[in-house]
C-alpha cells in the first residue's frame, strides 16, 4: 500500500485526526486495510475510498472507524471497534477513516463534523467518488478520483505545449 503524507484536520472541533496516514483506493488494499499491522500510533490513520463499511477481521488491535460522505462530512463513527467485528455499511457514506481508538474519544469527532483532507501538501475536496459513481462520472472522471482545485486547466495547457 502507498504511503502519502496524508493529514486529516476536523475542522469544527479545530483538532488533527491524523498527521501520518495513508490512503486505500484499490480493491485489494481495502481488503487488506490494517491487517498484520501490530499498532495503529495516534496520528496514523488509513483513508478507505470508495468505502462505506469495514471489518476488524484478523486484525490485532482496536481501532475507530469514521464514516464521512461525499463533501467529508462525519456521517457516523465506531468507536473503539474491536478485532473480529464488522462496521456495518452506512448508506450515505463514501469513505472511511480509521484511527486509532481513543482518537473519536480525545477530539470530540461527532456525526455533523467537517474534516479536511490533504494528500501530498494538496486540499481534497470532497469529490472523489463513490460506491456506483464510476459509472455515473464516466471513465475519464473515473481514472481521475483524486481532483485536486488548483490542478484545473493545467493538462489542457501541457497538450497545448506538445509539439
Amino acid at each position: 500500500m502507498p504511503v502519502y503524507n496524508m493529514q486529516v484536520y476536523n475542522e469544527t472541533r479545530n483538532v488533527a485526526l491524523v498527521t501520518q496516514g495513508q490512503v486505500a483506493r484499490t480493491f485489494w488494499a481495502r481488503l487488506r486495510g490494517l491487517i498484520g499491522r501490530r499498532k495503529l500510533a495516534e496520528g496514523e490513520g488509513l483513508l478507505l475510498e470508495p468505502c462505506n463499511s469495514v471489518h476488524c477481521l484478523f486484525m490485532a488491535f482496536p481501532i475507530d472507524v469514521i464514516y464521512l460522505d461525499r463533501t467529508n462530512r462525519v456521517v457516523d463513527v465506531d468507536p473503539d471497534l474491536r478485532p473480529g467485528h464488522i462496521g456495518w455499511p452506512r448508506r450515505r457514506a463514501v469513505r472511511v477513516l480509521e484511527v486509532p481508538a481513543g482518537t473519536v474519544a480525545r477530539t470530540g469527532t461527532r456525526p455533523g463534523d467537517r474534516l479536511r483532507i490533504h494528500r501530498d501538501g494538496l486540499e481534497l475536496d470532497g469529490s472523489v467518488q463513490g460506491p456506483g459513481e464510476k459509472e455515473a462520472l464516466g471513465r475519464e472522471g473515473a481514472e481521475r478520483p483524486w481532483a485536486h482545485r488548483h490542478m484545473e486547466g493545467r493538462e489542457e495547457e501541457a497538450r497545448s505545449r506538445t509539439p
